[in-house]
């Protein structure tokens, strides 16, 4: 359950991913490349990617207020929950309690 595999293609055609996991029934944590949406298991997206391009999108727009509050709640919402992993793991009897967690910045 705790198995990380990375493949290596010339291409990133959505073939050689379905090939590749073809009867696979984990989790697949990607990218948001569309080729990966047509796997029949289930997915996950990779907040990594995720937060990266919300700070594109931040630093392309440096004026939309909108886009900086939501990036910024976000980062508020995310915060206690990384702490919590970082200092327990990823036992869901500990993060359950994070769900309900506001920090005073964002209640103020």
């Amino acid at each position: 359950m705790e198995e990380v595999i990375y493949l290596w293609s010339a291409t990133r055609e959505g073939k050689v991913a379905e090939e590749f996991l073809s009867g696979f029934n984990g989790v697949l944590v990607s990218d948001f490349y569309s080729a990966y949406d047509s796997i029949n298991c289930a997915q996950q997206k990779c907040l990594i990617h995720l937060i990266r391009d919300l700070n594109e999108d931040v630093l392309k727009e440096p004026f939309n207020e909108e886009m900086k509050t939501l990036v910024h709640e976000f980062a508020e919402l995310l915060k206690p929950i990384i702490e919590t992993i970082d200092r327990f793991g990823l036992k869901s009897h500990f993060l359950k309690s994070t769900r309900y967690r506001r920090r005073a910045s964002t209640t103020a």
